[in-house]
């Protein structure tokens, strides 16, 4: 007896299960490249390393050196000093160590001319970036006094790679704890001020727990382009892209559990309330990347009783809020170093009278 082809009613959940299946494939492979575009700031694992070792690339001449001034005609010529001439300056180069036993790359400047009592400017730089979009910042902390030391964080630059992309500040923040140790050993008593921008600020602000252990040496912290959470950051992606936020939820979860981090306690949001010292926020109206509503959102995490600054500034760029008015940038981040000098000195007296 001839058999009989299924019928269509058969077929349809075998057709429906199918496609079922090839979306969920094709959702699972989107969630997949969302996490690894998160973990490697849209570079592939490949080509990680490489971009965080570059310099003096076109982005660099523009947004790290370049004239960005309303005034500038040409916003790739340097405002000061060009990159390659940045490239050149006498440096040392050094070690130290994080508790996960990278090594953990520092440069310093100035140091031919080291006073025992001179202070330190300790630069932090972003994500897939490395000490050379810091080195703008040599002039400036030459005319105020500073000696600049430039740290690289874990998987970035010349510091030890293992491979797992950027921690959004969460593993790096021990990298920042690692060389304050170091610099508490080598340079004792030498005041420290710590700046970081955007993924910089963001491991600064997880950090400050650990911080209060220097309050010896660290007077103040400059939280440039603050980025608020992990959540946040992507959100503004998600929004330009009109994605769903439980996508967005997806893709935070993911990150974080490939990367071991809880990014949802693990944030600038949740730990700046535990830092003990002067904190300056600063953002450009021009910010390419994170959006002035989240500087000020950092900014108002801040725990109370410090004397706290929040600057908004009209011209620059992302990380490149100096280059779009540097005197009066400079003037006020010289006028926050002294009065985070005056109250760190304040504090020191009110705490030898109360033992």
């Amino acid at each position: 007896m001839p058999k009989t082809a299924p019928s269509s009613s058969r077929r349809w959940p075998v057709v429906a299960l199918s496609i079922l299946g090839l979306l969920i494939l094709a959702y699972g492979w989107l969630l997949a490249y969302h996490v690894q575009a998160v973990s490697y700031f849209e570079e592939t694992p490949a080509d990680w390393q490489s971009v965080t070792r570059s310099e003096c690339i076109k982005w660099h001449h523009r947004m790290v050196y370049g004239d960005l001034r309303p005034e500038s005609k040409n916003h790739y010529a340097p405002l000061e000093l060009s990159c390659w001439q940045a490239r050149r300056l006498p440096r040392q180069e050094l070690f130290t160590q994080n508790s996960r036993g990278q090594k953990l790359r520092y440069l310093r400047f100035n140091h031919q001319h080291k006073d025992p009592q001179s202070p330190i400017m300790l630069y932090v730089h972003g994500i897939a970036s490395s000490h050379i979009t810091g080195l703008k910042f040599y002039p400036v902390a030459k005319r105020m006094g500073f000696e600049l030391v430039m740290l690289e964080l874990s998987n970035h630059g010349y510091s030890d790679d293992d491979g797992s992309g950027a921690g959004f500040g969460c593993r790096e923040a021990d990298d920042v704890i690692s060389l304050l140790k170091t610099l508490k050993q080598t340079d004792p008593n030498r005041p420290i001020l710590l700046y970081g921008s955007s993924m910089g600020a963001m491991t600064i602000a997880n950090a400050s727990p650990q911080l209060a252990e220097f309050q010896n040496q660290l007077k103040a912290v400059v939280l440039e382009n603050p980025q608020s959470n992990l959540r946040d950051i992507l959100g503004v992606y998600a929004d330009k892209l009109h994605a769903p936020s439980i996508h967005t939820d997806l893709v935070v979860w993911l990150t974080g559990l490939r990367a071991g981090e809880d990014y949802t306690s693990c944030a600038p949001t949740v730990r700046l309330k535990q830092l003990t010292y002067p904190a300056w926020v600063t953002i450009s109206e021009k910010d390419f990347l994170v959006p002035v509503w989240m500087a000020r959102k950092v900014f108002e995490h801040l725990p109370s009783g410090y004397p706290h600054v929040y600057g908004q500034y009209p011209y620059g760029d992302h990380s490149g809020i100096w280059n779009g008015q540097p005197k009066r940038y400079e003037a006020d981040l010289k006028h926050f170093w002294q009065q985070s000098l005056k109250f760190a000195s304040k504090r020191t007296k009110t705490q030898l009278a109360e033992r």
